[in-house]
């Protein structure tokens, strides 16, 4: 079975990583990920692990959904979908949105969150090694149930995906992502390794 490894420092709020939404839908049918990360926050650290699934459904359109677990009693589900405005042509970047709903449980703290992440990307030919560097702006609104009250969260998400250049590796890619926290998370940054069919 194919799979896609990640490491990565998370924020508190959980900001949702671009990783493989940023490679052109058509590049891979199908990905499955397993992601280890460490949750950091100004006093403490949270690893844990996430599992996730990728879908191309059409050279526009992509889905996504997984399940995160982490040690500090935090359990969630999430599900996405992708939308390509403009494809990656020439000088043209890739321009799309990914659409998210996470459910996640702190304790005994519900949380709903309804979120999207506008990307731009473009593809370049290092040395014959196809790169994808990206930007994105993951943002969402964190419903705290049985309460009142609603969180704005968001951060800026620089990275880069690459296809490792041996014959033997390729269909895996290396994922290398930082967030900068711009409202309610923390800084993150994101190592991964995939491998898809």
């Amino acid at each position: 079975m194919k799979f896609l490894i990640l490491f990565f420092i998370s924020s508190l709020a959980l900001s949702s990583n671009v990783g493989m939404s940023s490679m052109p839908l058509t590049e891979y049918k199908n990905s499955f990920s397993t992601e280890i990360f460490t949750n950091i926050n100004e006093n403490y650290s949270d690893p844990g692990i996430q599992l996730q699934y990728l879908y191309s459904a059409t050279k526009k359109i992509g889905f996504d959904g997984g399940l995160r677990i982490s040690k500090e009693d935090r359990i969630g589900l999430f599900v996405a979908g992708s939308y390509v405005f403009f494809k990656d042509y020439n000088n043209q970047p890739r321009l799309s949105l990914r659409g998210f709903f996470e459910r996640d449980r702190i304790n005994s703290l519900d949380l709903n969150s309804f979120g999207a992440s506008p990307t731009i990307s473009k593809g370049l030919n290092f040395f014959g090694v196809h790169t994808y560097p990206y930007a994105a702006l993951p943002t969402k609104l964190v419903i705290i149930e049985n309460s009142d009250d609603l969180e704005f969260a968001s951060s800026l998400s620089l990275g880069v995906a690459t296809k490792i250049p041996f014959e033997q590796m390729k269909d895996f890619v290396a994922i290398v992502e930082g967030n900068i926290n711009l409202k309610n998370t923390s800084n993150n940054l994101s190592l991964g390794l995939s491998m898809n069919f």
